[in-house]
């Protein structure tokens, strides 16, 4: 048996602690390599999740504004109603609007044909759509038949939830 010199014990013992350093890095690697890909699958599965919730929000929005259960737009505004709509023997519908709001303003006054409506609001629609809500509006009877009288309220529900009020 041959006596080793301190440095070539030095030597071996500095090699052992570099291996066991080594082998203790490549674990962790190992080990980070693991959960980074672990952590990687279940991101791509909550973005998948996601996607999916976003598509069924939207959906539902979709439902709620052709429902005629969606809620008022602005539902604390003052005045409550947006516009007071008149419809009258002519078979025009008098329109005046109560409050400013996109681009109407308060006090605005004009006629429009029943045909003619959803274009005279077709800003009011669109924002209605897109925020989940409708306007609110008062419907006026001017005394016109049953006929002009159940056409144009059609057309007005088609834009606004209504309040009706008999002259």
């Amino acid at each position: 048996m041959t006596r080793r010199t301190s440095a070539e014990v030095v030597n071996a013992t500095l090699l052992e602690v570099f291996l066991a350093f080594v082998f203790v890095v490549l674990s962790i690697a190992w080990f980070e390599h693991a959960t980074s890909a672990q952590q990687a699958s279940r991101a791509d599965s909550l973005d998948a999740a996601h996607a999916h919730l976003v598509k069924q929000r939207d959906s539902l929005r979709q439902a709620l504004v052709l429902s005629p259960y969606a809620p008022p737009c602005h539902p604390g505004a003052t005045p409550k109603y947006f516009a007071t709509l008149t419809l009258a023997q002519t078979g025009l519908i008098d329109v005046r609007v109560s409050r400013s709001e996109l681009r109407h303003a308060a006090g605005q006054r004009f006629a429009v044909s029943v045909d003619a409506l959803p274009d005279s609001f077709d800003d009011l629609k669109r924002f209605s759509r897109d925020s989940t809500c409708h306007f609110l509006a008062v419907v006026r009877d001017a005394t016109v038949s049953k006929e002009i009288y159940k056409r144009g309220l059609k057309a007005v529900r088609e834009i606004f939830y209504t309040k009706g009020e008999f002259q």
